[in-house]
């Protein structure tokens, strides 16, 4: 009753500038009856599914994420370990018309997109026997809706140097710096190196 989810690219699909403030799985239902969500977690390690050029030795079961001579295992079976998924809290669920709506994921989607080489997808489990329509049927395969607002600029200090002249005598040299920042710096060293005064 566990059921592995990937949704590749998710990099791509966020623009610079943007981060994720709201995000939805939406599933259909390939069978009478509503599915009972038991947990969904953000998967830790990599596995691999029917159809990857790994080819049907190496698809995931129930006890390898990676089947094979060369496979991987999960920690727990149905990678149920700590070192397997990550429990997303504070998901929400509703039922309607043969369609499963998980809400509640921006968070862990974010953390996809920041480290795409980490984007290994979700982990559902359910409470009762459950079928869905996979990727495969064009109109009724898992959907992930995400909606995105403006990321906040990080504030901090950048010091600038606009100019560095002598003074009069020489015995001094004068600098000008800006700080173009959005945050206010004290105690701030500046270097300046002089070509044949070093």
């Amino acid at each position: 009753k566990a059921i592995l989810l990937r949704v590749p690219d998710l990099g791509i699909k966020i623009e610079e500038g943007k981060r994720v403030s709201a995000a939805k799985l939406v599933l259909s239902v390939g069978r009478p009856g509503e599915p009972r969500l038991a947990s969904i977690g953000r998967l830790l390690r990599p596995w691999n599914e029917a159809g990857d050029p790994l080819g049907a030795n190496g698809v995931a079961t129930w006890s390898h994420a990676i089947s094979g001579n060369d496979g991987l295992q999960w920690e727990r079976g149905g990678a149920s370990g700590s070192n397997d998924s990550q429990a997303i809290p504070a998901t929400q669920t509703s039922y309607a018309n043969d369609v499963l709506t998980i809400t509640g994921l921006a968070t862990a989607v974010q953390q996809m997109a920041d480290d795409p080489q980490q984007n290994y997808g979700f982990r559902l489990a359910f409470s009762n026997a459950v079928s869905f329509f996979s990727a495969d049927s064009l109109a009724s395969g898992p959907s992930l809706f995400i909606t995105l607002e403006d990321a906040p600029v990080a504030s901090a200090p950048d010091l600038q140097l606009l100019l560095v002249e002598p003074s009069a005598d020489g015995a001094l040299w004068n600098a000008v710096v800006k700080n173009a920042g959005d945050e206010a710096t004290t105690g701030q060293t500046l270097t300046v190196t002089v070509p044949g005064r070093e």
